[in-house]
């Protein structure tokens, strides 16, 4: 067999191995309110106020806290979320206590900053018709799922969401679980870059939290941010692959 055909196989195995071992997933944001104090959440942790006078944290039992509506529609955010240019993947997960009813009862965003409004990144709501989703080119995704998870119009029901984005494929995926039900999580749509539009796929235009609730009812809690970086060589993997090529130019 030929050898630098060898060479080249031991290569690409070698390289191989090294971006599955090399994989790193980091947390961008984690908050589950519980060090707050009762009242606007303005001023608390880096968020701010960006409609119609924010949102609130209240107490869900001793301990345990969670941002609120406060009567009428508020929006606040934070910008503190930072993905890296090097950014292969992302999962967002959260908890809402929200229901079937007029408008955006609950809602959770990633927008650039100063894009805040309409030219958001993703927007996942829920409303009268079950779930929404949209990005920065139109809505993609109104309506709601069968089942156990389905949206009701129960004011105390909770349900786990999850959010996961890759920004190689262009693909993403929504996922809702009733935190009382069985445990598994159900679809609730598919959605690409293509439909939801360019910002989705751009990670550095993922630096804007925005979370919006209606009423006291309804709730929002637990955010979690994770993200996974594209691999990258190792110092060994590099001496290796020069090794490889002293030991070619050697035989020559």
């Amino acid at each position: 067999m030929n050898k630098s055909i060898i060479g080249t196989a031991a290569v690409l195995a070698l390289v191989g191995m090294t971006a599955n071992s090399q994989a790193q997933m980091i947390t961008n944001y984690s908050e589950d309110f519980n060090g707050f104090a009762v009242g606007p959440i303005f001023g608390q942790s880096g968020w701010t106020t960006s409609a119609n006078g924010g949102v609130d944290i209240i107490q869900n039992t001793p301990g345990n806290m969670s941002a609120s509506g406060t009567g009428s529609f508020g929006e606040s955010k934070n910008d503190g979320l930072i993905l890296t240019a090097d950014t292969q993947s992302v999962v967002l997960e959260w908890t809402t206590r929200s229901r079937a009813s007029l408008g955006f009862q609950s809602h959770l965003k990633i927008a650039n900053a100063g894009q805040v409004g309409l030219q958001h990144v993703l927007f996942l709501a829920t409303s009268a018709d079950g779930y929404v989703l949209n990005g920065n080119s139109g809505f993609q995704f109104t309506g709601n799922i069968a089942g156990d998870d389905a949206l009701s119009n129960n004011h105390h029901r909770w349900y786990e969401h999850r959010v996961s984005y890759n920004f190689e494929s262009g693909l993403g995926l929504w996922e809702v679980s009733h935190r009382d039900g069985d445990g598994l999580y159900t679809p609730i749509t598919s959605f690409n870059a293509l439909q939801l539009g360019g910002l989705i796929n751009q990670p550095s235009a993922w630096n804007t939290l925005a979370i919006g609730l209606i009423g006291s009812p309804d709730r929002l809690d637990d955010i979690r941010i994770t993200s996974t970086l594209v691999p990258a060589p190792s110092t060994a993997v590099l001496m290796g692959l020069g090794g490889l090529g002293m030991r070619r130019r050697r035989r020559r």
